[in-house]
C-alpha cells in the first residue's frame, strides 16, 4: 500500500510485516518485523541540494541507503536510546533489541568524512568501523 509520509509521522511494522519507504531525496528505509521508527525532521531542497533527516528508532531493525552527500550543513542521522549515527551516502543498518543495545553496521562507505556515531546523551563521536558492528549500550561501544 503506497502513502505519503510527513515529517512527525512514526511507522510501526507488526511480528508479520515489512515496510520500505523511499524519500524525496532518494534515499530508501526498508523496516523489518516488529519495528518501531519516527521521521522527526524532513526537510528537502533539490534546488539547493540541502536535506535534513532526522529519524529516531525505539525499537527492531532498519536498513538505509542513504543518497549521496547534499551541499553544506545538510544531515541525515538516526538516533536509538544509546546512539546517534550520522551517515553520509553509504548503507546503514541500524538494530535495536530488548536488552537496550543498538547495532550499527555500515558498508559501501564513501564518505569523508567517515561516518561517525555518538553515544546517547551526547557522548564522545567514535568513528564507524566500515563492515563491522558498532555497539552501542548504557556501558559504553565498541566495534565487533
Amino acid at each position: 500500500m503506497a502513502s505519503p509520509l510527513f515529517q512527525y509521522d512514526k511507522i510501526s511494522t507488526s511480528r508479520k510485516s515489512r515496510a520500505a519507504f523511499t524519500l524525496d531525496d532518494l534515499s530508501q528505509v526498508i523496516l523489518s518485523s516488529g519495528s518501531t521508527i519516527s521521521i522527526d525532521k524532513n526537510i528537502y531542497d533539490p534546488g539547493k541540494r540541502f536535506r535534513q533527516i532526522l529519524f529516531r528508532m525505539s525499537k527492531g531493525a532498519a536498513r538505509f541507503v542513504v543518497s549521496k552527500s547534499m551541499t553544506k550543513g545538510s544531515s541525515f542521522i538516526v538516533i536509538t536510546l544509546n546512539g546517534v549515527a550520522e551517515v553520509r551516502g553509504t548503507e546503514l543498518v541500524t538494530l535495536v533489541d530488548p536488552n537496550e543495545e543498538t547495532r550499527f553496521v555500515s558498508w559501501k562507505v564513501k564518505s569523508k568524512p567517515p561516518l561517525v556515531f555518538q553515544m546517547g546523551n551526547g557522548g564522545p563521536d567514535h568513528l564507524f568501523v566500515p563492515e563491522k558492528c558498532n555497539r552501542c549500550s548504557k556501558m559504553g561501544s565498541s566495534p565487533k
